[in-house]
């Protein structure tokens, strides 16, 4: 019934009712044979350490850390609220929160101020509440805030440039680009249209070009920016097609804007592809339905894996999975590096949020 349920707002979608159904069937009745393919952590050195955990408000959902302050801020989507717990060398302790009407799907950070999104998941006709909130990180009081212009947002990309965020509508199928030049009056700048429910995105070192990644539709897209507008320039073939072609869900981008890494959650993969040419270069089995990635050390990816219940170290140099945490609570899903041989990472299914350290 869980597995149903979940699936009960995309059913009562009767506009797209039959995609639907095919979606539900694949994923839940008759999977693909590509989706059971995964690496087990059974068959994985654990190599990590759990340094502490603390409880968080129902579903924490992503995770940031400010190493100047040594704080974390997670967001916990039926918990309405984004946290914050400070952190010492080994524990973690609750510091505070600020409370919202709706769910409080992701957050970012960009010095000291953190950026939030909250909706109401409702679809239309129904009235939909879909907002940026601007928080000062020091004391979480909320600065300001802004209708995305979108349904069901969800992630937050800070440009490193160009002081403006982009936010992916996971069920109006678009991204909303905000000027946040003035974290007093934030603006909406544009709306693109892109894909099949856009989940992760990633700036370019220079800020001037993004990458966007279709959870739904498999693929990648890249947008440049000319004269202060965003243009979609490219859109890829979904993932290995004809063959089944999974989830694209998180991405990052290297420090020279070589590499993009993208997590295949109906893959089991992490993959690699090339800025330049858009070719995927790499492909690497991971546990089952991988989440949040982040760099870690030289070479080195983490990778939240929710149906393995751990985090996974991957090699990019070797191509290979070289070692694993100790297993998580239920769902490891939000991620975030705190040194070269430690991150935090949220347990959705747990309320939970884990310090560990990898040996």
């Amino acid at each position: 019934m869980k597995e149903v349920g979940r699936y009960v707002p995309e059913i009562l979608d009767f506009k797209n009712l039959p995609k639907h159904i095919k979606r539900y069937w694949r994923t839940t009745i008759s999977p693909p044979p590509e989706s059971k393919i995964f690496l087990p952590p059974e068959r994985v050195v654990e190599t990590g350490e759990k340094l502490d955990g603390i409880e968080t408000r129902p579903q924490p959902k992503q995770v940031v850390y400010d190493p100047s302050k040594r704080n974390a801020y997670v967001s916990c989507m039926s918990g309405r609220s984004l946290q914050k717990f400070s952190h010492d060398n080994r524990k973690l302790h609750f510091a505070d929160e600020v409370n919202f009407e709706d769910q409080c799907v992701e957050v970012a950070i960009d010095g000291g101020l953190l950026y939030a999104t909250t909706t109401n998941f409702e679809r239309p006709p129904r009235k939909t509440r879909n907002q940026l909130w601007i928080i000062n990180a020091e004391n979480l009081s909320i600065l300001s805030s802004l209708n995305t212009g979108g349904n069901w947002s969800k992630l937050i990309a800070v440009n490193p440039i160009h002081n403006e965020i982009m936010i992916s509508n996971w069920h109006s199928h678009n991204i909303s680009v905000i000027d946040t030049s003035d974290s007093f009056a934030p603006k909406l700048k544009q709306t693109l249209e892109w894909g099949e429910a856009p989940r992760g995105i990633a700036f370019a070192p220079d800020g001037n070009s993004a990458i966007v990644t279709g959870f739904y539709s498999g693929n990648l897209g890249v947008f440049k920016k000319y004269s202060d507008e965003w243009f979609n320039i490219t859109t890829t073939e979904p993932f290995e097609k004809p063959r089944y072609s999974g989830n694209m869900r998180h991405i990052i981008i290297d420090e020279r804007g070589e590499y993009a890494y993208v997590s295949n959650l109906g893959r089991n993969l992490l993959l690699q592809y090339s800025t330049d040419t858009l070719k995927n270069t790499k492909k690497i089995a991971v546990g089952k339905s991988p989440n949040s990635i982040d760099f870690l050390g030289n070479n080195e990816i983490i990778v939240s894996c929710r149906g393995s219940s751990c985090v996974y170290l991957v090699d990019i140099d070797k191509e290979k999975v070289q070692g694993r945490s100790q297993y998580t609570g239920k769902e490891p899903t939000g991620l975030c590096r705190v040194s070269n041989s430690s991150f935090l990472v949220t347990c959705f299914g747990d309320n939970t949020l884990e310090f560990h350290q990898i040996h």
